[in-house]
């Protein structure tokens, strides 16, 4: 990494669990300064570009598989079983992704595919064999930021009878090109190519050949070096040890039906300060969308299945050597991981566990603790079994039992019985017990066992979390823009806004069903006009407001919840100002309506689900939203800002735009690229 700490601590996050080695390639300051926080390995040298950062890691480990990981990379789950099992009958292999120059750039889907005839894997992931480190050793540094060190590279594996695969069910996640990275990229290309066919072309090698192909062909060219003509082996530097990292801790959340819990349960996990850790979530219920964090898996079950069999599920899967049980409706504080993996990790102790200190209730806003006489008399070895944290081991040795009540107490005292070691820990303000109508085990605070052992006592500040919200819905015609809905997909994914759900009405020839996240709502239909899709998806929505998500455009992560604030004194909403970019060309516009009649942007719509049951959409192909604003008695507020979201012109626009028009003005593309951020580069390069 050398720019951009942010991405280098995402990367981190997701590779909670295994041996890192940091590679700092000639960091700008910022990001030096945030290497320098971390506990973990750092290898620097020399060297610099991506080769030299090869070399390093190479050389700085003894394990029998490398990976060289770009920072910002987000590896997605089985990434890394998936290219181990690629490299059993190969000796380089890197996975499916968005962004790469060879045909890497794909959706995940079974089965393990040659890269011939280049047999070049793109850079930004490359698992390497330590038999092929030992055939053929070090990177060319010469490519320095250029370029093509890849493809030499695996050209002399390929020599040395290593061929590279790509293993195209393994999905990473890759973060655009820094500025350097897109600079480096075409000031050295030509230069590259110049020296990968230096180091590959026998017509080079030999002096047959003074100038310099086009492009190489790869071995389907007569003229691709045989391994006698090539520098096979440039020998590395001695290896040194490693440290080892912290262990990784899987917590457990077994849920359903309750997503304002749960997003509140997550957010307390990430704001832990013990930072290799693992979430799994096992849910039976609708209504929620984890954030997208690399570190929390969502996975889904069949309705009615006890919480003792979701705790099992959970700790099937999980990939920690600890698990920690974090019910999705208590708090915990920040310092809790820490506090109980403590003895865990002192090997004073199998299990760990917290005492109840406050007992909350939520309907009435009520706090109660209790006397250390009936806390023992309410908990089983006097600890709450919500709190739990063990080792796996003593799960291997006994699961829970198939039920939804009293399963963690049953489980232990199985594992008590078994020798296992509690350690019973204080609560000191590390963990609130929630009680709600919801609770499995139910009893009334203040009058249970014995009355005179309850206290009142003042109740903490209701977190935002909870706080009601309005339920918006999404709406998403489309057809036949796979990419596109891809894109929108994972615009949707990161708005700020909790309480929201995405409705995909799709009749194209192209079905992108397989993209859809399970909490997507996806529905199939035979052709019709665009507004009577609307209408489809307006019928399926469960939203008391909903926002118009079109497939081609761009928003902001905050975009639903300032849309849901301008909707608080009119019945829609939009803008009259919108910023579109044709990708394609470079070109970016500002529309800005000048009519008289009242109008906001069809692509910008939001309203309350009883307008549009009042009138619907007319089931026409254009002009559907247009109608729908201009409907007789509808209180229409045009937003202030907005740099929300940026229209994208291109070849199939619904509504063609027509951008010689005199409502329409040329924009610097700066100005597009400074509300987009960091998604301008993605764009711009698709």
């Amino acid at each position: 990494m050398h720019a951009q700490p942010e991405r280098l601590r995402a990367t981190l996050a997701a590779l909670a669990g295994l041996d890192v080695i940091v590679l700092p390639d000639d960091p700008d300051p910022e990001t030096a300064a945030a290497i320098e926080t971390l506990e973990l390995p750092i290898s620097v040298g020399d060297g610099i570009g991506p080769p030299a950062c090869f070399n390093r890691l190479a050389a700085r480990s003894d394990a029998r598989v490398v990976v060289l990981l770009e920072s910002g990379s987000i590896p997605s789950p089985g990434w890394l079983e998936t290219l181990l099992a690629a490299l059993e009958h190969a000796g380089l292999a890197g996975p499916s992704t968005n962004l790469a120059w060879n045909e890497q750039a794909s959706v995940p889907f079974p089965g393990v595919r040659s890269l011939a005839p280049h047999h070049g894997l793109a850079d930004f992931c490359l698992a390497v064999r330590r038999e092929v480190l030992d055939a053929v050793g070090a990177a060319d540094e010469s490519f320095g930021f250029g370029p093509c060190w890849e493809m030499e590279y695996t050209a002399r594996a390929l020599r040395a009878g290593w061929p590279a695969v790509w293993a195209c069910a393994a999905y990473v996640e890759r973060a655009p090109f820094t500025p350097r990275r897109a600079r480096e990229e075409r000031a050295r290309m030509s230069t590259a190519k110049r020296r990968y066919q230096d180091a590959v072309c026998a017509l080079k090698l030999t002096g047959a050949r003074a100038g310099y192909a086009d492009h190489c062909r790869g071995d389907v060219c007569e003229h691709f070096a045989p391994a006698a003509l090539m520098t096979i082996h440039r020998p590395l530097q001695p290896r040194v040890a490693r440290a080892a990292p912290p262990p990784l801790v899987s917590c457990i959340m077994p849920t359903g039906a309750r997503p304002d819990f749960a997003r509140h349960a997550i957010a307390s996990l990430q704001a832990q300060n013990y930072e290799h850790w693992e979430l799994v979530i096992v849910d039976d219920g609708p209504g929620l969308a984890p954030p997208p964090d690399p570190r929390i898996r969502h996975v889904r079950v069949p309705p009615g299945l006890t919480i003792g069999a979701k705790r099992n599920r959970a700790v099937e899967v999980a990939r920690g050597e600890f698990v920690v049980h974090w019910d999705d409706d208590d708090w915990y504080a920040p310092q809790r991981l820490r506090r109980q993996l403590e003895p865990l990790l002192a090997d004073e102790a199998d299990i760990t566990a917290l005492r109840a200190g406050v007992f909350l209730e939520l309907e009435p806003y009520a706090a109660w603790e209790i006397t250390p006489q009936l806390h023992a008399r309410l908990f089983v070895e006097d600890v709450h079994g919500g709190t739990l944290a063990y080792r796996r081991l003593v799960w291997q040795r006994g699961c829970f039992r198939h039920v939804s009540l009293a399963e963690d107490a049953a489980f232990l005292r199985a594992a008590l019985r078994r020798g296992a070691r509690l350690k019973r820990i204080d609560n000191d303000g590390l963990f609130v017990y929630v009680r709600h109508p919801g609770c499995a085990w139910r009893f009334e605070c203040g009058r249970y066992l014995d009355p005179a052992g309850w206290i009142r006592v003042n109740p903490p500040p209701l977190p935002h979390h909870l706080t009601p919200r309005p339920l918006v819905s999404a709406i998403m015609p489309t057809a036949d823009r796979r990419e596109m809905v891809r894109r929108a997909l994972a615009y949707f994914a990161r708005q700020d806004h909790p309480a929201r759900e995405l409705i995909v009405v799709d009749d194209g020839d192209d079905r992108v069903g397989d993209l859809m996240p399970a909490d997507v709502r996806y529905i199939e239909c035979g052709r019709m006009p665009l507004g009577s899709k609307r209408n489809l998806a307006c019928e399926a929505a469960r939203g008391d407001v909903i926002v118009h998500w079109d497939d081609d455009d761009w928003s902001a992560p905050h975009r639903l919840s300032y849309q849901l604030a301008q909707l608080e004194t009119a019945e829609v909403s939009g803008t009259q100002r919108i910023l579109y970019l044709d990708a394609a060309s470079h070109e970016s516009w500002l529309y800005a309506y000048g009519g008289s009649r009242p109008w906001v942007s069809g692509n910008t719509l939001c309203y309350t689900a009883e307008t549009w049951r009042r009138l619907p959409f007319q089931p026409i192909a254009v002009g559907e939203d247009s109608r729908f604003v201009n409907a007789r008695g509808r209180s229409v507020r045009v937003a202030a800002d907005h740099r929300f979201l940026v229209g994208m012109v291109h070849a199939h626009n619904a509504s063609p735009k027509r951008t010689e028009g005199a409502w329409w003005s040329r924009i610097a593309l700066a100005e597009v690229e400074a509300v987009l951020g960091a998604d301008a580069s993605p764009l711009l390069l698709a």
